[in-house]
């Protein structure tokens, strides 16, 4: 549970804000490969890459001024260019200042499955957010899931940024491993958003040798 922790922190806080005009490039449907987990998703998605990090760390200009703190974006471009995190923007939804994304993470938590422990979770949850976010997090889902025959757990609740929502879906990989696999979109693109978390939940298929994604 620390472990997750930890990582909702980095990804919702430390990605969930970005600048406006950095990425242009769309790419159509693809099968992305990320620890383990093969998937697609629709046109308009796109992998974030080292990069356009790069890119992001450069525009200090008056027009696009730099939402992320450099802190967080230091720790960012770490846990890409390292491979410990892959991220993929909508980026449609890249003009005013925030791009929905998906942020795909390991841990080495595992995913309750029994109805005790899901609830007793779930119970936990909302404490446990609001300490790591240092703001009151309370849950509008907490359920079970199947991620391609393999348990999941899913959450919804309000995002950090302003109007903004959160899905986070974690499922067991293996014995050892899980991925948390968390959604930030805006309230304007809820439906659009959704589809995609949808499409990549429903094409997802687990793979025999986990696959760190690639940072040109």
């Amino acid at each position: 549970m620390k472990t997750w922790m930890h990582c909702l922190r980095l990804a919702v806080i430390g990605m969930c804000v970005v600048t406006t005009g950095v990425w242009a490039t769309e790419q159509d449907d693809q099968q992305q490969s990320a620890f383990g987990l093969r998937f697609s998703l629709p046109e308009g998605w796109m992998a974030l890459t080292s990069t356009q990090l790069n890119s992001l760390r450069e525009s200090t200009s008056a027009d696009t001024p730099l939402a992320i703190p450099d802190a967080l974006l230091s720790r960012l471009m770490e846990a890409v260019n390292s491979g410990q995190m892959a991220v993929y923007f909508n980026t449609p939804t890249n003009g005013t200042g925030f791009a929905d994304n998906i942020a795909i993470y390991p841990t080495s938590d595992a995913v309750p499955e029994t109805r005790d422990a899901i609830r007793r979770v779930c119970r936990q949850l909302p404490e446990l957010l609001s300490q790591q976010m240092k703001r009151n997090i309370q849950l509008n889902q907490c359920r079970s899931i199947d991620v391609a025959g393999h348990a999941g757990l899913q959450l919804a609740y309000i995002g950090g940024a302003k109007r903004t929502q959160v899905i986070q879906v974690m499922a067991q990989r293996d014995e050892e491993t899980s991925l948390l696999v968390t959604m930030t979109y805006h309230q304007d693109s809820d439906r659009n958003s959704k589809r995609g978390l949808q499409q990549l939940l429903t094409s997802a298929e687990w793979v025999a040798e986990p696959t760190s994604p690639q940072s040109p």
